[in-house]
């Protein structure tokens, strides 16, 4: 689902841009939901559209349905150093209490769905 100016959408950007859902054997049909933002450079503010994302009513509703809840930031270029921030460390506390974890990497960041609790790759 596109979130920011789609379904959920708002005027001045402040929720990630997509959110895929998905519910299989696997999680005894809980599933799992993952909010994806897609950025340039700006990452502290990608992390700020995750976070103001899982504070929306409609989504902490959502997100109770599923077994897991996964964050994931994907960048045009490299990755910066985010990862030892308070920002970061924050974010990725909400995800795990939601039983997921939050991940970024390169445009190119691919990621198998049964890789998704790894959380060596962040």
């Amino acid at each position: 689902m596109h979130i920011d100016k789609g379904v959920l959408g708002d005027e001045d950007g402040t929720r990630c841009d997509y959110a895929f859902f998905v519910r299989d054997k696997a999680d005894q049909g809980q599933g799992r939901m993952v909010l994806i933002e897609l950025k340039g450079k700006a990452v502290e503010k990608a992390l700020a559209q995750l976070q103001e994302t899982l504070k929306l009513p409609e989504v902490k509703k959502l997100a109770k349905s599923y077994k897991r809840v996964y964050g994931r930031v994907a960048f045009a270029a490299s990755p910066p150093r985010i990862r030892s921030t308070d920002q970061f460390f924050d974010l990725n506390e909400e995800f795990i209490e939601l039983n997921g974890n939050l991940k970024i990497g390169e445009m190119n960041f691919e990621e198998k769905y049964e890789e998704l609790d790894n959380t060596k790759r962040s």
